[in-house]
């Protein structure tokens, strides 16, 4: 498990803050290409639509936004080695990001 000061060093961390800021761009790209009908996804009325405005945000601002999913995937692996978690690869930052994106949407614009 990290510790905070861990967590805390992991805000700064070049390389999981790149693939954070690529992994919300990819699931961005999913979205307005409505590539977002299966699991993770939620398919509740609605949800859709929350998910759009997220990932308008993205295209817009993408450094905010992904630093608003860098400081939740810290979170979300805080059980995990900080080493375990820096060296997390794109593909499982990816994952992370589809599997939390409709709640960091539903916080952000309303719920489904």
């Amino acid at each position: 498990m990290a510790t905070e000061t861990e967590l805390a060093g992991g805000f700064s961390d070049p390389d999981f803050r790149l693939r954070t800021q690529v992994a919300i761009v990819i699931v961005a790209a999913e979205i307005v290409a409505v590539d977002d009908t299966v699991a993770p996804y939620s398919q509740a009325a609605g949800a859709h639509a929350l998910r759009v405005q997220w990932a308008n945000a993205v295209l817009a601002n993408t450094g905010g936004e992904a630093e608003t999913m860098h400081k939740l995937l810290l979170g979300i692996f805080n059980a995990l080695a900080i080493a375990t978690i820096l060296s997390s690869s794109l593909s499982t930052v990816t994952d992370k990001v589809r599997e939390n994106v409709d709640e960091l949407a539903a916080v952000r614009y309303g719920s489904a």
